[in-house]
């Protein structure tokens, strides 16, 4: 694994990683929380309007769905350059 860390003053983080053991993909075919599936997250306030306003610029997003534990609502859709990108509302 190939790791990159962009720290911000104040302590907010951006962590990259290159898994050079998994093997590139044209179609993942894993659930999107799978081991090396490259994607970002993102904490939003509201997921529903979120979720929307993607949809209203023509984006297809996945269904909101509840963590087991309750404590956070997320969904995945797709970034303008095919990356999977999640949001995340923390609930509980």
């Amino acid at each position: 694994v190939t790791t990159v860390k962009l720290v911000a003053p104040g302590g907010g983080m951006v962590e990259l990683l290159r898994f050079r053991s998994h093997l590139d993909v044209a179609e993942w075919q894993g659930t999107p929380c799978s081991t090396g599936l490259t994607h970002i997250a993102l904490t939003v306030a509201d997921i529903d309007q979120v979720c929307r306003r993607l949809a209203d610029l023509g984006a297809e997003v996945r269904p909101v769905v509840a963590s087991p534990d309750g404590r956070v609502r997320l969904t995945y859709c797709r970034g303008p350059e095919g990356l999977l990108v999640e949001l995340v509302e923390e609930v509980g």
